[in-house]
């Protein structure tokens, strides 16, 4: 049984935002070049769109990179606990729509620290797909050494 790293909203986003640009902006220069006539008419609402998707993907990147840093960082020098999964925060609750395949949602993680005490902690926004539950979800909770405070969950999918 192979563990599979869940997406992060963030990143989800991210990556629809880069995807949809990339294929608005390819597509209005397509009708540029095909479609002489009407294409300034085509071509300019269509690119414009694309155009502000990419800036949006672009100003969303460094807070991804950031997180996929500190995820690492922690990963590296910080303690590893495994978690179990309390319960997820549902979708409405976190302001992400939903759609009929997956959601997002917090995930509330209990681990048991070195000195013996349990202590529950929150992850970022997941995407989750809708067969997802707390059994089928794992979680990793990485600890900077110095600071209990700066903690990172990775959750994982059995599958």
């Amino acid at each position: 049984m192979e563990d599979k790293t869940l997406r992060t909203t963030r990143a989800a986003v991210f990556l629809v935002f880069w995807a949809s640009g990339v294929v608005m902006v390819v597509f209005g220069l397509a009708l540029f070049w095909w479609l002489e006539e009407l294409s300034w008419l085509l071509y300019n609402p269509i690119s414009l769109g694309g155009y502000v998707f990419l800036m949006t993907a672009i100003a969303l990147y460094p807070k991804l990179r950031k997180t996929r840093r500190e995820l690492a960082l922690l990963k590296e020098d910080g303690l590893r606990y495994e978690a179990d999964i309390s319960g997820i925060v549902p979708p409405y609750k976190t302001m992400v729509v939903t759609t009929g395949f997956s959601s997002s949602g917090i995930l509330e993680c209990v681990y048991e620290n070195g000195d013996g005490q349990r202590l529950v902690v929150k992850s970022k926004q997941h995407m989750l797909k809708a067969a997802d539950t707390k059994q089928n979800l794992t979680a990793m909770v990485y600890v900077d050494k110095n600071n209990a405070e700066n903690y990172a969950i990775e959750v994982l999918r059995r599958d």
